[in-house]
């Protein structure tokens, strides 16, 4: 027998021992149980801020539009003659069934998005507001 424990001889064991092996399962089992959830949790968190970036967008042309017509000769005369010269059309996004003055539906693949407007004035302009996000 060698120092080291085994008979002269015999060739050197490979391999893991269940040990070894039970504890590198444990440990991908408990990356995957923190992992998992945040990737699932990415999609919503991105379409979150897909809609959020829309509502902005809405949000600085309808002042861009307000200001525009507070600033023509004829000055604001009442909320429809802004709304009806603000560009609501955005790249990828569908209203459904149509765009209004006090707001709608915006939908995006398959999330749909309510949007409210709050509407315009002779001191300020208009809003808009996501309330409600679904699938």
């Amino acid at each position: 027998m060698t120092s080291r424990g085994r008979l002269e001889g015999t060739a050197p064991t490979a391999g893991f021992t269940l040990i070894e092996m039970v504890a590198v399962l444990a440990i991908i089992g408990l990356l995957a149980s923190i992992a998992l959830p945040r990737f699932l949790n990415l999609e919503d968190g991105a379409a979150n801020r897909l809609y959020a970036g829309a509502v902005a967008e809405l949000n600085a042309r309808e002042s861009m539009t307000w200001s525009d017509v507070k600033l023509s000769m004829s000055g604001w005369v009442d909320d429809d003659s802004v709304f009806l010269k603000i560009e609501t059309g955005l790249p990828g996004f569908i209203w459904q069934p149509g765009v209004a003055s006090e707001g709608g539906k915006l939908r995006y693949k398959n999330r749909t998005g309510k949007l409210k407007r709050a509407a315009s004035s002779a001191t300020e302009s208009g809003r808009w507001v996501l309330t409600q996000l679904s699938e």
